[in-house]
């Protein structure tokens, strides 16, 4: 039966076009193109600022600017113009507005960086570039990192310094020292994070037992500061002095209570403090002096790096079924930063951890499994390089999350499983190829399994869970695809045969 459709009566629409005039979409009123016409040919009435005076004020100062390409007796005349300009001030059309053209012209910054801030600091270190380049006026830690960095290089230029890296950082660190109030400190803390990773590693290893107490009584000082900036500039600076030592000094106490000290800040409740910790945490166990491979391959790469254990068990403590007790945001978080650190950890420690983390898939709360199921994947992604997973520990891993077989029910944590098994068949393959072999076939069938028959195809699961189940088995097995292809392939051969001898 028809839809009934009622027509009112009245005129519905706007205007409409006449027949065969469809084409002609120019509106007939034309009230803004009039309005425009009336004002070409007007002569400019107003007041304008384009005079001869500041025509000869522009001329000047882009003449200086260029003073390094002319000679030494037009840079002396150019510099005497620069001087003139401190006060002269550009006036408008009337007399009574003026803008008034002020600053100190160095020729060192001036012609370096080009920014508002050189005219104010005259550090020429090109690891504060990023200060000066992006510097907002608006921005009151700009401000107090400006007035620091001018301090400290006037203080080092009256010195006879050069303006190098060391000489900053230890003028810089002697300022943190005297230090008191939240605004400099801060500053303080901020352009030494910027500055230290230029810094030598000979000074940083020799400078490291101070600078490490100083940074590690700021952190615990002001481990209740609502100021993040603060926390993340201190944890750092310690990240980079501690990449910066060499493997015989982690044998001491001290360097541990050191790392202990940044670990702490790992599950901080800021989010940007919390990233700041975890990343520093990562990239002491990865990127390490000692944990990079030279280029002359002479000096062996240790597997392990010293601080790993205690990550191990610091991160074991926080994803324990007790620890669900107390909320799921701290397992959330441990497991998020696991991703990154599981793979560097020693085989037992990383075993352990599976295990607590295959036993969080039984919760029933869907964050707390996606995010295992998240860090599993990244387990089995990394390289093998980089990895002490071993081929044992990944037949146990995944033949145990076989067993945990989601429902099927589930289609979005069936997808996620499946996705962290193909990485994991892929990551043994890689590992040992005949261990691989014979624990595929029972993930294929569960596979095909889940597919159903061909009633099912046509109806349940969805087209789309249905072709990712298919591409998981394609990207797992190719092998045994072309293998049952030449076992196909050979039986109707055989069939052939049969029949032309028998027949």
């Amino acid at each position: 039966m028809g839809k009934f459709r009622s027509k009112l009566k009245g005129k519905s629409k706007g205007k409409r076009w006449q027949k065969g005039q469809s084409s002609n979409s120019n509106p007939k009123i034309q009230k803004y193109r009039e309005m425009a016409k009336s004002r070409f040919f007007q002569e400019n009435l107003g007041s304008t600022g384009l005079t001869q005076q500041a025509v000869s004020k522009h001329d000047a100062m882009m003449t200086y600017g260029h003073a390094s390409l002319k000679k030494k007796s037009d840079a002396e005349s150019e510099l005497l113009i620069a001087k003139e300009l401190e006060n002269m001030s550009m006036k408008s059309g009337d007399e009574l507005s003026d803008t008034e053209y002020s600053g100190s012209f160095k020729s060192g910054t001036y012609k370096t960086f080009q920014t508002f801030a050189s005219d104010w600091s005259q550090c020429s270190n090109v690891s504060f570039s990023k200060l000066l380049t992006r510097f907002d006026s608006n921005n009151g830690l700009h401000k107090e990192m400006l007035a620091v960095l001018a301090a400290v290089t006037e203080v080092i230029k009256e010195q006879g310094g050069k303006e190098s890296t060391t000489e900053y950082f230890a003028a810089l660190m002697e300022t943190l020292k005297s230090t008191e109030m939240e605004e400099n400190l801060v500053a303080t803390l901020t352009l030494l994070s910027m500055g230290i990773k230029a810094v030598p590693q000979a000074v940083l290893r020799k400078q490291f037992s101070d600078s490490a107490s100083i940074f590690t009584d700021i952190l615990v000082k002001n481990e209740q500061s609502e100021n993040g900036a603060l926390l993340r500039s201190a944890i750092g600076c310690l990240s980079v002095l501690l990449r910066a030592q060499e493997y015989a000094l982690w044998g001491d106490s001290s360097t541990m209570r050191v790392f202990e000290s940044v670990l702490a800040f790992a599950l901080h409740s800021k989010p940007k403090v919390r990233k700041a910790a975890q990343h520093a945490i990562t990239s002491i166990l990865r990127g390490s002096c000692f944990m990079i491979p030279s280029e002359d391959q002479k000096v062996k790469v240790p597997k392990l790096h010293p601080g790993s254990n205690r990550v191990a068990v610091y991160c074991l403590s926080q994803i324990k079924a007790e620890a669900l007790l107390s909320g799921h945001r701290t397992v959330l978080h441990t497991l998020t930063m696991l991703r990154d650190v599981l793979p560097v950890l020693s085989k037992d420690y990383i075993k352990s951890i599976c295990e607590a983390i295959l036993s969080l898939m039984t919760h029933n709360n869907v964050y707390i499994k996606t995010c295992c199921l998240h860090t599993l994947h990244a387990l089995f992604s990394s390289s093998r390089e980089s990895s002490n997973m071993t081929a044992n520990l990944a037949v146990q891993l995944t033949r145990a999350l076989m067993a945990a077989r989601p429902p099927a029910n589930d289609t979005g944590q069936v997808l996620a499983w499946a996705a962290v098994l193909q990485q994991g068949y892929g990551c043994l393959a890689n590992l040992d190829l005949n261990l691989c072999m014979p624990n595929l076939p029972a993930f294929v069938t569960i596979c095909v399994r889940s597919c159903g028959s061909l009633t099912s195809l046509l109806s349940t699961p969805p087209p789309l869970t249905r072709s990712r189940q298919f591409t998981r088995l394609r990207e797992v097995s190719p092998r045994i695809g072309r293998d049952v292809h030449k076992a196909q392939s050979s039986h109707r051969r055989d069939i052939q045969e049969h029949r032309h001898w028998t027949g």
